[in-house]
């Protein structure tokens, strides 16, 4: 007569594989993942946010977040958080919900806020210079509210926080043989908040 195997209180041991379990606690559960958060910003308009901001994520110390630059929150616990940035200049807004919740399961998350600064007053101009012919090597823009920039034969400068009204922009230094297709000086109507746009054609025939 065969030998069966012998039954233990554990469960049935049968061609030694053990079924059943032993103990009379709970299993093990598995611990939860740490999360954590990275917190994002892009800063765009004037440049009139320097010192950066300061970040809260629940009660947590609150840490320094630089401008365009990103600060990550570890070690959280899976769930909601409130998340909020403070800190902006006069004229800067976040777009979006601030605070706002971030729900976290496991790894980190990334929260983007987007900031939008402009002085107040203020506007932008943008000037281009496209020069056809022989290229003449450098010009200067001037706007009689005091900024000026050098630009190259074909290029881009923006003047950022200039008082709304009309504007007068000056180019010099085109070469021999060379001439704006345009008026110069010219005037721009500065809008509040809005960016203008002017192009200096210049054509060169030395």
């Amino acid at each position: 007569m065969p030998i069966l195997p012998a039954l233990g209180r554990c469960g049935l041991a049968s061609l030694g594989v053990v079924l059943g379990s032993c103990g009379d606690g709970d299993p093990a559960r598995p611990t939860p993942l740490a999360t954590g958060i990275e917190v994002v910003n892009q800063t765009s308009g004037d440049p009139i946010e320097l010192d950066g901001y300061t970040v809260s994520v629940d009660a947590a110390p609150l840490r320094a977040l630089a401008v365009n630059a990103s600060v990550v929150f570890p070690d959280l616990e899976p769930g909601d958080h409130s998340v909020e940035l403070a800190g902006m200049e006069p004229g800067c807004t976040v777009l979006g919900a601030n605070p706002r919740t971030v729900h976290t399961t496991g790894g980190t998350a990334t929260s983007l806020f987007l900031v939008r600064c402009s002085a107040p007053g203020t506007g932008r101009i943008v000037v281009q210079t496209y020069t056809s012919g022989d290229d003449a090597a450098r010009y200067l823009v001037e706007l009689d509210g005091g900024q000026f920039a050098e630009l190259g034969a074909k290029d881009v400068v923006t003047f950022y926080a200039v008082p709304a009204g009309p504007v007068t922009l000056t180019l010099s230094g085109e070469g021999t043989g060379c001439n704006v297709i345009a008026p110069n000086p010219r005037t721009v109507q500065v809008r509040v908040g809005e960016q203008q746009f002017s192009r200096f054609k210049i054509y060169c025939t030395e």
